[in-house]
């Protein structure tokens, strides 16, 4: 969905990059023909951390904070602590924070 948002929004702002960065490369293996198509719509896929373990959604959320200038979050009630550190993450940062909550 973040994906199709943006590149709605790129056609009027070219200069919005959008990388998609993923806990292991492997995981393009995975993905459905559709998802793969949306990612050769991006300006970078990257594979982060190929010998992560347990901290790699850390590892990825500090990565992705750390390389923006915005910081868009959605959180639902039962959301999971990776978004939740996000937030604050990006706010130790300095970073321009956006957060949409859902109900």
């Amino acid at each position: 969905m973040a994906v199709l948002c943006i590149s709605e929004q790129r056609k009027q702002y070219p200069h919005i990059f959008l990388e998609a960065v993923l806990s292991k490369t492997e995981q393009l293996d995975r993905l459905d023909r559709d998802k793969v198509e949306l990612l050769g719509t991006l300006n970078g896929v990257k594979g982060l951390c190929p010998d992560c373990k347990r901290d790699y959604p850390l590892s990825v959320t500090r990565y992705m904070v750390e390389q923006s200038s915005r910081v868009i979050t959605v959180c639902a009630a039962n959301d999971d602590p990776d978004t939740y550190y996000a937030i604050d993450y990006a706010g130790t940062m300095g970073r321009d924070l956006r957060n949409i909550q859902l109900y």
